[in-house]
């Protein structure tokens, strides 16, 4: 038998296998795990290897591509069924939550002054409405600092989506 693409490891007391193919670790008994690390057989340990083989367990080659079974209507659903929509309209804010992303205490975000254009939202909504014509509903969020802040750029989004795409179903939502 090849040696599977696996490695073999023990603590005090048990005795175990990492598969990397599936991405599992298995306990084995003290015979599987020196049959498969020391090659050196038993009778206890082959049983023990058939039932993991049958079980999907102990390939000799590294899986190559794993693939998601929605792989191949990626495509599809990008351009013909997106439903959501977060616009991030601002990052000001007139709180300094310590819990928020960008209170300061993180050294990777901070609040900023920096404001959504209304090009800008319109260009993705119209890039929503564009991409989800097999959607039922439509979802479109206002995240930020404090979206509320730019209430005069959420206001003209939800005019805007009312009329230019009334034949729609949309939900509204503010995401803090």
């Amino acid at each position: 038998m090849h040696k599977p693409f696996i490695h073999c490891f023990k603590t005090a007391k048990e005795y175990y296998v990492y598969d990397v193919n599936t991405d599992k670790i298995i306990q084995v008994s003290f015979e599987t795990y020196n049959f498969l690390e020391n090659n050196i057989w038993d009778e206890k340990a082959e049983r023990e290897i058939e039932k993991l083989i049958n079980e999907g367990y102990l390939k000799r080659t590294r899986v190559e591509e794993v693939k998601h079974f929605a792989t191949d209507f990626l495509e599809s659903y990008l351009e013909n069924r997106m439903n959501q929509l977060v616009l991030q309209v601002t990052q000001k804010c007139n709180l300094r939550c310590s819990y928020c992303v960008y209170s300061g205490d993180y050294k990777n975000r901070n609040h900023s002054q920096k404001e959504m254009s209304w090009e800008t939202a319109k260009e993705a909504v119209d890039y929503l409405y564009g991409h989800s014509m097999s959607s039922e509903d439509i979802y479109i969020s206002f995240y930020g600092g404090e979206p509320l802040l730019m209430f005069r750029l959420i206001k003209e989004v939800v005019e805007y989506v009312k009329r230019e795409y009334c034949q729609r179903t949309v939900h509204f939502n503010r995401i803090k």
